[in-house]
């Protein structure tokens, strides 16, 4: 056997290992993602320096009419267009949110982002506050799927109730309780 074969050889042994060890953590990470607690754990875990609200708390708060809420879904239009929490709007990044906020002339004692599951939301709430100063942002734990598999309310873009959710992709899709992902 030649040096330069053992040395491609050994090469590519070292990319096969490499490559079934990355296969096998994305596994595992699956794995983790299995049900909406976990993706909420693992939010929480890698957004531990910004608010993430609960339902209940939000709920509270939308309860009473001496605190204004802005509620951002910082989704795709056409997941906004689906269903929506009521009184959203459809703002995906941190530069639309300054923008409406001082086109309305606006300053909400809160402002409650969400998104599918809670990862864009906490990005678009980490930037709020690193980039544009906001410090009475927080993400909606759960975000849309939690709000949804709790029942709450949702509306449709003709504003019409629904308990359909855009699932964002079919592996988010198990995350939502049966019949509650809508299909395009």
């Amino acid at each position: 056997m030649s040096h330069r074969f053992a040395i491609w050889t050994a090469v590519l042994l070292l990319i096969g290992i490499g490559l079934l060890s990355a296969g096998f953590w994305i596994y595992e990470k699956l794995q983790d993602l299995s049900d909406l607690e976990s993706v909420e754990s693992l939010i929480d875990e890698d957004f531990p320096d910004i608010t993430h609200l609960s339902g209940e708390e939000l709920e509270t708060w939308l309860a009473d009419p001496r605190i204004d809420v802005l509620i951002v879904d910082c989704r795709k239009p056409r997941e906004f267009a689906i269903s929506h929490l009521p009184d959203a709007v459809n703002l995906p990044s941190a530069r639309d949110v300054s923008e409406f906020l001082e086109e309305n002339d606006r300053s909400p004692d809160h402002i409650v982002a969400y998104c599918s599951v809670g990862w864009r939301s906490s990005k678009l709430v980490r930037a709020l506050e690193k980039k544009s100063g906001i410090e009475n942002a927080a993400n909606l734990r759960g975000a849309i799927f939690r709000w949804a598999n709790d029942n709450r309310p949702l509306k449709d873009s003709e504003g019409n109730p629904t308990e359909k959710v855009h699932p964002y992709h079919s592996f988010w899709a198990q995350l939502l309780e049966p019949g509650k992902a809508a299909t395009e």
